[in-house]
Formats: C-alpha cells, sequence, structure tokens
C-alpha cells in the first residue's frame, strides 16, 4: 500500500471511529436535521426534520436551467430571512424572501429581473416517540405562500404544503428522515386564475462524521404538477455543521434525474442561529 493511500486509510478509520454524541434523543442538537432544498418558486415545497425549533435564519439560493449548446435558460438566486419558534408541541414561522433575481436568455429575449416576496407562514405540531428503543420524532406541518406579498403586482400567487414529517435515530451516528405532503399553488391575474397541485415524498439518511457535523444524502419526489407521470425525482446532498455556540452553517446541492422538472442545478447555503 502506497503511503497515500495508507493516510487516506488512517484518516478514514478515524472519522468512523471519532467519538459522536448518543442520539438517545433525536432533537438534541439541530445539525441532524435536513438542509432543506426546494424546486418550486420561493422553495415552498421544500422538506423539514421533524423536530421543532427555536432559531432565527439566512439562506442562499441558486438555480439554473441551461440548455448547455445555446446556453439558453435561465439563472436565478435569492436571499430569504426568517425565524421560528416553539410554544409547547407547537412551532410557529415567519420568512421573507428579501430579494429574488432572474435571468433569462433564449433566441428571442435576453433579460433580468429583481424582485422581493413572498411572506411565508408555517406552523407545526410535533411529538416524540420510540421505535426499536430509539427516539423517533414526528410532525404535521403546514407551509404557506401569503398572497399580495409579492413584488409583482400584475399577479396574485400563493401556495401550501400540508405534509408529515419523521425523524428517526437509526443509530449513534445515522439519522432517517421520511416526509409524505400535499402541495397546491394558484396565481391569478386580469387575464385569468390557473392551479397547481402535486403530491410530495422526500426521504433522507444523515450520518455523523463527527461531533457538531453531518453530512447527508436523500431524494425528493412530486407528482401531478405537471400532470404527465412524474414531475421529478430529485437527488441531494448536505452538510450542517455547528460553528460556534448556537451558530450553524448549512449547505445543499441537488439536481433533477428524472421526470419532466427540467432543473439542472439547486444550491442553497445558509446561516442559522438557535434561540
Amino acid at each position: 500500500m502506497s503511503g497515500a493511500l495508507r493516510l487516506a486509510s488512517i484518516a478514514a478509520a478515524a472519522v468512523l471511529l471519532a467519538p459522536v454524541p448518543a442520539r438517545a434523543d433525536q432533537c438534541d442538537d439541530a445539525v441532524v436535521d435536513p438542509v432543506p432544498l426546494g424546486v418550486r418558486d420561493a422553495g415552498f415545497d421544500r422538506s423539514r426534520g421533524a423536530c421543532l425549533r427555536t432559531e432565527v435564519l439566512a439562506r442562499v439560493g441558486g438555480r439554473a436551467l441551461i440548455d448547455t449548446a445555446d446556453f439558453y435558460g435561465t439563472l436565478g438566486g435569492d436571499l430569504v430571512v426568517g425565524g421560528r419558534f416553539v410554544d409547547r408541541s407547537i412551532e410557529w414561522g415567519l420568512a421573507l424572501r428579501l430579494a429574488d433575481y432572474t435571468y433569462v436568455q433564449n433566441a428571442v429575449i435576453k433579460a433580468g429581473e429583481t424582485s422581493y416576496g413572498p411572506i411565508e407562514a408555517s406552523a407545526a405540531y410535533g411529538r416524540g416517540a420510540q421505535l426499536a428503543g430509539r427516539e423517533l420524532s414526528w410532525a404535521v406541518m403546514l407551509v404557506t405562500e401569503l398572497p399580495f406579498t409579492h413584488s409583482t403586482l400584475e399577479t396574485t400567487s400563493g401556495a401550501l404544503q400540508l405534509g408529515a414529517v419523521v425523524s428517526w435515530a437509526l443509530s449513534e451516528r445515522i439519522s432517517l428522515h421520511g416526509r409524505a405532503a400535499t402541495l397546491a399553488w394558484f396565481a391569478s391575474s386580469a387575464g385569468g386564475t390557473s392551479g397547481r397541485t402535486a403530491f410530495a415524498l422526500s426521504s433522507e439518511a444523515s450520518f455523523g462524521i463527527v461531533a457538531g457535523l453531518e453530512a447527508s444524502a436523500g431524494a425528493d419526489a412530486q407528482v401531478g404538477w405537471y400532470q404527465r407521470g412524474v414531475d421529478h425525482l430529485l437527488v441531494r446532498i448536505g452538510v450542517h455543521l455547528r460553528l460556534a455556540g448556537p451558530w450553524r452553517l448549512e449547505a445543499a446541492a441537488g439536481t433533477a434525474v428524472a421526470g419532466a422538472e427540467r432543473a439542472d442545478a439547486l444550491i442553497v447555503v445558509g446561516v442559522r442561529r438557535d434561540m
């Protein structure tokens, strides 16, 4: 074995043998939570962990849909700030997309647009249980994008996600997360009203590398949005790091590998502070 391979083997063994806190309580440390990544406008369709949290957050997201041969497509990014707090077994949340930039280029146009909004309100009710002698958390959640909170005055839109999530400490290092949800969206203008609905399933596993550092991988599936089979199967990876004290850094990236969705890449980077 070469010296480089020997060092790599030692490093891998050190990571696998490094002590991590026992996950007797799934909600002890927020770094086990999945890093949310949504496809729909403002990400209202993103998943979450089942643990209720009190925190403030700021996150930057990016998206790309590109025809690589001609560089036709859409690039965009946004900045979201918000927070949530827990009152007994109920969590309340509020978030605002402060800025959103979209750049479109095709055979006809080449233009950029900046906007703000919408405001997102959320609520969740959760409890704890036991499965196979380990902590399991579950919650029902509601996420809404409020109408009349977007800078585009010509069109009024709103969205809703209603679902259930579960998080389970499979072992001292591994947590599993799952979600099932329904999605609804509408838009109204002088030209009429349109709407879409979909059903979403998500699964994710997070792995404790060392204390305060989690890596994750998962998949999201949606059907019904485009009314022709599978909307997308999105695969994603993420990392969640406790920086110092109550501060956390999160990052995730994903891409659609099947279905009608054309999202080539999605990324998000965020900072959260436990309260």
